[in-house]
Order: C-alpha cells, then sequence, then structure tokens
C-alpha cells in the first residue's frame, strides 16, 4: 500500500532520506518512458516538495545518486517492489530509538546495503519477466490491470499504456468468464492459494488465443487480497500438438484394430486348417486299422452266423448255453471295437472332459489289437490301476497314442527276435506321464532333431520304409498335448529302441461342455444310484426305430415285463400315432430318415410338453446336437444295449416324477 496521503510519512521519509545523503549528494527524476533526466542538487525544502509531489503521483521515477552517478534508491510509483520496500523503509523509520527519528550509523549502512540488494533483484526480475514468453500481469480486486510486463504489446498487440486500470475480464471470451470470475474469488477467498485454468484471451486482431493462466493472491501487511499475480502462457502450440497426437492414435487405434481383425481372421483359418489337419491324420490312423478291424468284425460276423445256423439245424437244450455265450460274446466285443473306433473318429470341436487315461489306453489298444497280432508283436501294458482321473479331450489324446503306437509297431517291423512295446501309466502330483517305449530300430542321430517337423517321415515317399507316411503323426501330436500345457518328448538309442512321453499337467480348467451332456450326465449318475427295480404298473410305451428288427427285439424284450407297445418305423408315423394316443415314455432312435428324432421330440413336446422322453442312439455324437438341447430329455441308452440296463432305465423314468 502506497503511503500517498499521510504527511507524516512524508516528513519522516524526507529526514530519512536527508540522513541518508552524503555531502554533495544529488537527486534525479523522470517521466516514464522519458529520455532525459531531470537532476539537480538536493536540499530540504527541494526533497520534502518533491517526494509529497511523487508520492501524489502515478508515472513517475525517483533516484538517489551518490557523486559517482551510483544508484542507491530508486521509487517507481508503478512498480509493487519499490512500493513495499518504501513501506518497510517507513516501518523501519517509525521504529524509535533512543526518542530519535533519525537512525544510527550502523543502520544507515544496513539499509543502504538493503536497497541495493532489492535494486539488484528488481533489475534481475524485470529482465525475466521482459524475456519470458509469457504475459505477468497484476490486477486489483475488481480485476483491474496494475501491472502488464512488455509482452502484453508482443504478444497481444496491446498497448500497455492503454491497457493499464482496464479489467482483465475484457479480453477474455464470454464462455470462459464465469469460471475465471469463480477461481478468482475462490482465490480472494482464501479457498485456494493458487489457480490453474485453460481460457481464451482476445489480441489486438479480435483473434481468441488459447492460455493456461496461474494465478496466485497478493496480500497486503494484514493479510488480506489487495490484487492478484497472473501468469498467461500461449499453449495454441501445445493443443495443436495435442489434436496431432490425439489424430495419431485415432489412426494407430485404427490401424491396430484392422490389423488385429486381419489376425484374427488368419488365426480362425489356421484354426479350421489345424483341425482338418488333425481330422485328416485321424482318418490316415483309421486307414492303417481298416485291415485289421475288417478282419476282426469278419472274424465276429463269422463266429455269430456259424453258431446261428448251428443253432438253427442242430438246437439241443443240451448246446443252448454254449450257442449263446458264444454269440454274446462276440457280440459284445464287437460292441467294444465299434465303440472305440466311434469315439476316435467322431469329428467334433475339441472338448476336454473328466477321463481316465488307463481306459483311453486301453481303448486304443483294442483298435490295434489284430494289427500287433499280425505283426506278432507283444504288447505289454503297464498301467497304475490307482491312477487319477485327470481332463483332457479323449478324441485328441486317443489320437496320439494311435500314432505312437503305430509308429512303434513300424519300428518294429523288420526285428524278428521279440519285438515289444510297453506301455505304461504313472502320475506324480504335477502331472499324468505315458511312455510308449519299444526295442525297434531307434532314431538316428541327425534325424533325432527334425522328427517333430511337419512333414518330416522316416517312412513311405519321405524315408526308407515301405508303409506310407505323411510327416505329420509327430507334429500334430506335439500339437495336441502343447495344447494340453502338456509335453512329448523323445529318447531314443540307435538300434536299442524308443521312448515317447507323454506329460499332462493334473487340475487342467476344463472348457464348458454341452448343455444336453451336462444334464444327460447327470441324469444318468442318479440312475445309476437307484437300485435296479422294475416299474410294476403297466405303462403305454411308444418306440420309433428305423431299424426293423431292432424295434421287434425291443418289443418282445418289453412285452414280457407287462408293457403295452406300438412301434414306429420314423417320425411321421410316431407323430400320428402320438395325436392319438396317450404314451406314458417315448423310446426315441435320433438318426432317421424324413423328420429326425430331434425334430420329432420338438413337436411331441409342443403338443403335450410333459411327455417323458428316452434317447435309444448308436451314436454319442448324436445328443449334443443343438437342435436338442432344449429339450427336457429324461435318459438315454446307447446301442447296442444290456436288457437289464434297459429295464431298469425305464423303471427309473417311469417311477420318477
Amino acid at each position: 500500500m502506497k503511503p500517498r496521503s499521510n504527511p507524516d510519512n512524508k516528513q519522516l521519509f524526507t529526514n530519512y532520506i536527508l540522513d541518508l545523503l552524503p555531502e554533495n549528494m544529488r537527486f534525479t527524476s523522470a517521466e516514464p518512458d522519458e529520455e532525459k533526466f531531470r537532476t539537480q542538487d538536493i536540499s530540504p525544502e527541494f526533497l520534502q516538495n518533491y517526494i509529497h509531489e511523487i508520492m501524489q503521483s502515478s508515472d513517475k521515477y525517483m533516484f538517489l545518486t551518490n557523486h559517482a552517478n551510483e544508484v542507491i534508491f530508486k521509487y517507481d510509483v508503478m512498480d509493487d517492489t519499490s512500493n513495499h520496500m518504501l513501506q518497510e523503509i517507513m516501518r523501519d523509520i517509525n521504529t524509535p530509538k533512543n526518542n530519535r527519528l533519525i537512525p544510527d550509523h550502523s543502520l544507515r549502512r544496513i539499509i543502504y546495503q538493503r536497497i541495493n540488494e532489492i535494486f539488484d533483484s528488481e533489475n534481475k526480475y524485470r529482465f525475466l519477466l521482459e524475456h519470458l514468453e509469457v504475459l505477468v500481469f497484476t490486477c486489483d480486486t475488481n480485476y483491474n490491470f496494475t501491472f502488464l510486463s512488455s509482452q502484453w504489446n508482443k504478444m497481444l498487440g496491446y498497448s500497455k499504456q492503454e491497457s493499464l486500470n482496464t479489467c482483465f475480464l475484457d479480453y477474455v471470451h464470454v464462455n470462459d468468464i464465469h469460471i475465471v470470475r469463480e477461481k478468482m474469488a475462490r482465490l480472494f477467498s482464501h479457498s485456494e492459494k493458487i489457480m490453474n485454468l485453460e481460457y481464451h484471451i482476445r489480441d489486438a486482431q479480435t483473434q481468441w488465443k488459447p492460455h493456461l493462466l496461474s494465478a496466485t493472491p497478493i496480500l497486503n501487511m494484514d493479510g488480506s487480497p489487495v490484487g492478484m499475480l497472473v501468469v498467461s502462457r500461449d499453449i495454441i502450440e501445445q493443443k495443436q500438438l495435442r489434436q496431432q497426437m490425439q489424430s495419431f492414435n485415432e489412426q494407430l487405434e485404427q490401424k491396430v484394430r484392422e490389423r488385429t481383425e486381419e489376425i484374427n481372421s488368419a488365426y480362425d483359418e489356421l484354426k479350421k486348417i489345424n483341425t482338418k489337419l488333425i481330422q485328416s491324420e485321424k482318418m490316415a490312423g483309421i486307414g492303417e486299422l481298416c485291415s485289421g478291424i475288417a478282419h476282426e468284425f469278419n472274424n465276429i460276423i463269422g463266429i455269430i452266423k456259424a453258431y446261428a445256423e448251428f443253432a438253427q439245424q442242430h438246437f439241443t437244450e443240451k448246446n443252448f448255453n454254449k450257442l449263446i455265450d458264444a454269440v454274446l460274446l462276440s457280440s459284445n466285443r464287437a460292441t467294444k471295437i465299434t465303440k472305440s473306433l466311434l469315439s476316435f473318429a467322431r469329428r467334433i470341436e475339441p472338448q476336454r472332459e473328466l477321463a481316465n487315461i488307463n481306459e483311453t489306453i486301453e481303448e486304443v489298444l483294442l483298435l490295434l489289437e489284430t494289427e500287433f497280432k499280425k505283426s506278432n508283436i507283444t504288447v505289454i501294458p503297464d498301467l497304475n490301476r490307482s491312477i487319477s482321473s485327470n481332463i483332457y479331450d479323449i478324441g485328441q489324446i486317443e489320437q496320439v497314442l494311435l500314432n505312437l503306437l503305430v509308429n512303434a509297431k513300424h519300428a518294429l517291423e523288420n526285428r524278428n527276435d521279440d519285438p515289444k512295446i510297453i506301455i505304461s501309466s504313472s502320475e506324480t502330483e504335477d502331472y499324468i506321464q505315458v511312455d510308449v517305449i519299444d526295442n525297434g530300430i531307434g532314431i538316428k542321430k541327425e534325424n533325432f532333431d527334425k522328427i517333430f517337423q511337419p512333414f518330416f517321415s522316416t517312412k513311405g515317399a519321405y524315408g526308407k520304409s515301405k508303409l506310407p507316411g505323411t510327416g505329420l503323426g509327430l507334429s500334430v501330436s506335439l500339437g495336441i498335448i502343447e495344447n494340453h500345457q502338456g509335453t512329448l518328448t523323445v529318447d531314443s538309442i540307435e538300434n536299442k529302441g524308443t521312448t515317447f512321453t507323454i506329460r499332462l499337467p493334473k487340475r487342467y480348467k476344463a472348457s464348458p461342455t454341452n448343455n444336453i451332456q451336462k444334464i444327460l450326465h447327470e441324469k444318468e449318475r442318479a440312475a445309476k444310484t437307484e437300485p435296479i427295480r422294475k416299474y410294476k404298473r403297466s405303462a403305454n410305451i411308444l418306440i420309433v426305430d428305423d431299424e426293423e428288427y431292432l424295434r421287434n427285439a425291443l418289443c418282445d424284450i418289453l412285452s414280457v415285463e407287462g408293457y403295452t407297445l406300438i412301434a414306429a418305423e420314423n417320425g411321421e408315423n410316431a407323430l400320428k400315432l402320438f395325436n392319438h394316443t396317450r404314451f406314458d415314455l417315448v423310446l426315441m432312435d435320433l438318426m432317421m430318415p424324413g423328420i429326425d428324432g430331434a425334430e420329432t421330440i420338438k413337436i411331441m413336446r409342443s403338443i403335450r410338453p410333459d411327455t417323458k422322453v428316452i434317447i435309444v442312439s448308436g451314436s454319442s455324437h448324436a445328443i449334443s446336437d443343438s437342435s436338442i438341447e432344449q429339450n427336457d430329455i429324461q435318459g438315454v441308452i446307447f446301442k447296442p444295449f444290456d436288457i437289464e440296463e434297459l429295464i431298469s432305465k425305464i423303471s427309473y423314468v417311469l417311477d420318477k416324477e
């Protein structure tokens, strides 16, 4: 605050300055921006009058110089720094020492030093203000300018003198005035100590420029706000750079999206190719098995046919049981082979489920049994019967085992002395392990690092063996095991033998199973926990199957149990019967010409939703069809079935509400 109107301050300041002055001190004054200065010797009367004049003015400087023309004191009425310095001097003057107003020699020296320090500091900061590429200004509590740096003219094109005492808000864009006023009011009310804000300021060409404003309040001696110090920086380059970066990011994101779509599309195509590759390897494996399986089925059919003809010609009570046992044993063996072949050959999406590796091994061995016998190869299963069940894709692991066992068979084809394959299962805390060991020709050192490479083969056109080879079997097998997060390794000694080792991690996370499979699995498990029993009441049962002999067999078997039976050879006839008769249960085949079983069930449920249905199917693949997922299926029986299992299942479903 400037002590302009206080005459006591004027007198005290005059006495104070006179006491500081050595002899021959000169006084210099000037109007702002003048090139010439008025200089004259100082007398008490002149100094007192001039101090009164300058303290009432708003446009003058005052300098005190010594005889060497060195400035020892400067007062600028337009500069808050000078005003604060003057206030500080006046505060010192008003502190009496020994009841005297004139300070002693030591105080004089200290004040002289302080004046020079303030003057040096002012010059330094003024230099910085004039050269910084920012606007620096002060304003009072009414937002009127009280100081403007020279950048005001350079950056915005306005005259400093014309802009002084004008209102800062007059230069602010109308959309920004409210927030600027609100933020500044918070500074004046001490709610905030510093403010940062983006706004738009108008230049002399009426162009709006984006600026970043930082402000802090100016306080007087008692802490009350008297104004505000503001630094305002042009941020148009920053905003342009930000917009360029945003545009670049958007372009980059678009390119990433496009590239990601390309990668996803390529990945989907790769998965399709991989699925086809795996299936083609399955077909190659099945082709290798065909002759052996055909031979095995011919044996089974031959047994059944021979005993059937013998029974027809020479049936007696004495040989009845022997004939029946032979037929049953042969049919059971055919059932197992068919089940293993269907399990291996089914073409479905990979689906991991809880299974026991020993059962998987035994199914594959059953498929290869005839081939091993023809080649006089001894197969020794060394299976840990207490091994834990694990989660894996049964069909894919069967394919790997089949490939390893067929490779072992080929490695033994020229060995005449005790060709042998050992397949073992074991487990540790972390994984299930399967070893396939043969005592064949082994793998040459130069081929050891190539055997898992696609299209590398030691068979057929790619190797010395007369047997055909695609060079994909081990490559596909490795991919399957790695997809299960497991490992497939090999150890071999030339002319001694080879060991392939599969390790599958335990507790592998299962993929979601088909809803209908879940429903059937839980219902099957519940049915198995029930004691075997027979339904004690009569019931109407509709049998739908396109195989005449199977329909007749079902009718013969179930009629003995006291059920009323009606048979239909297809879906169309079944629906006609269903519309006129109320059935307690429907036994439905799925794969039929015309309207298939799934569609027939759907139509029946639309007529009578409470109808109970048991599926009788020759394929486990058929029951995962999405067309029957929404149907409430009470049970499933796979062909060929046991009579006891069939009767128990029917009784369980009929008893259940």
